[in-house]
Order: structure tokens, then C-alpha cells, then sequence
């Protein structure tokens, strides 16, 4: 989950430079790519796991 989390970051420092909150155009454009890259190829793969994560701990637990 920590992608995800990663993922909201990027796209609020973006949305915040975008309103011209004293960030330079470079960064600018540098934080939108950066939050375009984690939407279009690291959240989707985010998505897999969600059967994982609701499956429990059932597993981790047996091995102890």
C-alpha cells in the first residue's frame, strides 16, 4: 500500500504546484510527470493485491 500512499503524495504536490503555490515551472512539470507516471503504471499493479490484503492473515499466522 505504500505505492498508493506514494501515489497521493505526487498528485497533491502537483495539484499544488499547478496552483502556483511558488514552484518553478521545471518543478512543475517534474511533479505532474512523476504523479502521471505512478497513476498509469504503478497503481494498476496496486490493484492485484487487494485479494491479498483481504484474504487475511490466516497464512502469516500458520507458519508461526
Amino acid at each position: 500500500l505504500d505505492t498508493t500512499h506514494l501515489a497521493f503524495d505526487e498528485q497533491v504536490e502537483a495539484i499544488a504546484a499547478l496552483e502556483g503555490t511558488g514552484y518553478d515551472e521545471d518543478f512543475t512539470a517534474d511533479k505532474v510527470a512523476t504523479a502521471r507516471f505512478y497513476g498509469e503504471h504503478l497503481l494498476p499493479a496496486a490493484n492485484g493485491l487487494v485479494a491479498t490484503i483481504k484474504a487475511g492473515p490466516e497464512l502469516l499466522e500458520s507458519v508461526r
